[in-house]
């Protein structure tokens, strides 16, 4: 200061429009003196927002964009300058503009223009993916010349990382969140919900009972925005920690050519089984929904062994029941031809095991078998002479058939004697010779 002058400087930053300085010394006023700051020549274009946070599908928050000087005073500009305004978010991101007393949107990106009365171009912009994305004001050169990052998170749902399965023989559990929510709230069943807690905290249950549980959470987003009620995330599960049973399966003592074996659970179940001959098995191979089987070969005792596996896991015993498979026909011991003619034959049916018989005699050296099967232990025939042929079919337990023909002579017509006459001539001796009709 000299010469009664006081000479200061304005700093850069002091804001466009009147201003007041003054100046003092020791406490004591010297002067003061209103100037009016005037802004510089247009420099840069920028972005301002209020919250560059977002929920996806919402366009909450008005975005301007701004011509502004070196120092950040809004100025306006002599001609006008065309820009296109776009995102990074491509095809997933819509600008809503105001047209009139409407706001309207257009997909992808938005040209506005600048002009000498207007510097200032208002917006709101939304994104249907979450993500982080750039909204660019580009110019007729193909330049960036400002950008405004903005941050699209989810809607506030909150959802396990590790859910249950719809069956399960666990009654303990151990659930982590998924980290699109920073807070949440879960309700088990019908009690009360519980306190808030953070995304890094885990929900536990030991000892739940056998049956349905329903756990309801609702989750809150870093914008603090929660998760409706009505709309909470819902998981059901069923905890089952008993093992099924096998239904419908017992022993078959009677001989049969096949079969055939049905079963089920006492629940649903899905099934892995085997046939055998042993009396014991060891469960391995792959369940299915398969609940029939048959067995349609081999002699002797078979096993069955069955074992169910329900929803949840759990494992049932073995359940091991038998047939008795008979595919072998029978043999008859004791039947051969006979040709030393006789005036009566009978037959007795011997074989290997218990039979029922059907039979027919007659003189015809086939037969077409027919007739009901019966405990018949031997046939008679005791009339008619010639050929005889006796036909007969044996059935065992199992109906395996086996069929045999055999044949008899009969005789029942007395000899005739042949050459034999009166002599009534005298003679000193008398030779007869004489013959019969058949050997005798």
């Amino acid at each position: 200061m000299s010469n009664n002058q006081l000479i200061c400087q304005l700093i850069a930053d002091a804001q466009v429009g009147e201003s007041q300085i003054s100046a003092s010394f020791h406490n004591y006023e010297l002067g003061s003196k209103t100037i009016q700051m005037l802004p510089g020549p247009y420099d840069q274009m920028v972005f301002h927002c209020s919250t560059p946070i977002q929920e996806v599908d919402l366009s909450e928050n008005y975005i301007t964009l701004q011509l502004m000087d070196a120092y950040g005073h809004p100025v306006f500009i002599d001609n006008e300058m065309t820009i296109k305004i776009s995102s990074t978010a491509k095809s997933y991101g819509h600008f809503y503009t105001q047209k009139g007393d409407f706001w309207d949107w257009d997909d992808g990106q938005v040209i506005f223009t600048f002009k000498p009365d207007i510097n200032t171009f208002k917006f709101m912009y939304k994104s249907s993916v979450p993500g982080d994305f750039d909204i660019q004001a580009i110019n007729e050169a193909n330049e960036i010349i400002a950008s405004l990052s903005m941050k699209i998170v989810d809607h506030a749902v909150a959802n396990l990382s590790n859910p249950p399965p719809a069956y399960t023989s666990d009654n303990s559990f151990y659930f982590s969140l998924e980290a699109a929510i920073t807070h949440y709230q879960f309700q088990l069943d019908s009690k009360a919900w519980q306190a808030e807690n953070t995304v890094d905290t885990p929900i536990t249950f030991s000892n739940l009972s056998d049956g349905l549980h329903t756990l309801k959470i609702i989750g809150k987003n870093m914008l603090g925005n929660w998760q409706n009620k009505l709309h909470a995330t819902i998981i059901q599960w069923t905890v089952d920690t008993i093992n099924p049973m096998i239904n419908h399966l017992s022993n078959d003592i009677n001989p049969n050519k096949s079969k055939t074996w049905n079963w089920s659970a006492n629940e649903n179940c899905s099934y892995r089984f085997n046939i055998d001959q042993n009396t014991s098995w060891t469960p391995s191979g792959n369940f299915s929904s398969i609940t029939t089987t048959t067995k349609d070969s081999g002699d002797g005792k078979w096993y069955l062994h069955v074992q169910a596996r329900d929803f949840a896991g759990n494992l049932s015993e073995v359940k091991t029941v038998s047939a008795l498979l008979d595919n072998t026909a029978p043999n008859f011991t004791v039947l051969s031809n006979d040709s030393t003619p006789r005036k009566s034959k009978t037959w007795h049916f011997n074989t290997n095991e218990n039979c029922k018989i059907r039979y027919f005699i007659g003189q015809n050296v086939s037969w077409v078998p027919t007739g009901a099967f019966g405990n018949t232990s031997e046939a008679t025939i005791n009339s008619g002479d010639g050929t005889w042929y006796l036909h007969v079919q044996a059935q065992d337990d199992a109906g395996n058939l086996t069929s045999k023909t055999v044949y008899a002579t009969l005789d029942n017509t007395q000899p005739g004697i042949n050459g034999l006459s009166d002599d009534s001539n005298h003679r000193k001796n008398k030779t007869w010779i004489w013959s019969a009709s058949e050997s005798c």
